[in-house]
């Protein structure tokens, strides 16, 4: 999500303030969220990952999220906060990425619905691309 209103959350309280009020109205948009993640294997092939992270919770949890979830850890110059479950399992982490004013979501993939995994040997794709050349 483009977001420059990023510039102005200059303390936790202004970027909990931003994140509650921004955020939902930009995922009112959204019936899901599908995200195809792809791992490169050992033995030369390819893995792909159709997996859905829980858009309602993340809204839920993002429009009621806290000042004090908003940290800046290490170097960093951008806000972020990590948000996790009743029992602290980690749920995703979101920054506030004020160098390109774009949010971030990282997310646990153990909360995420599992749509599908398919795996290719790079000879099956050497293979696959050759007959569509001809």
């Amino acid at each position: 999500m483009e977001a420059r209103w990023i510039r102005e959350c200059t303390n936790p309280a202004k970027c909990a303030a931003a994140v509650r009020t921004h955020v939902p109205a930009h995922m009112a948009g959204y019936d899901r969220i599908i995200v195809l993640r792809a791992f490169r294997l050992k033995g030369r092939g390819m893995r792909y990952d159709l997996v859905e992270p829980p858009a309602a919770v993340i809204l839920e949890k993002l429009s009621a999220v806290s000042p004090s979830g908003f940290t800046k850890e290490g170097a960093m110059v951008s806000y972020g906060a990590s948000i996790d479950d009743a029992d602290g399992s980690r749920i995703f982490r979101i920054l506030l990425d004020s160098s390109v004013e774009k949010i971030r979501i990282w997310f646990s993939v153990a909360h995420c619905r599992m749509h599908g995994s398919w795996t290719f040997k790079s000879a099956d794709v050497q293979q696959y691309a050759a007959t569509l050349r001809g």
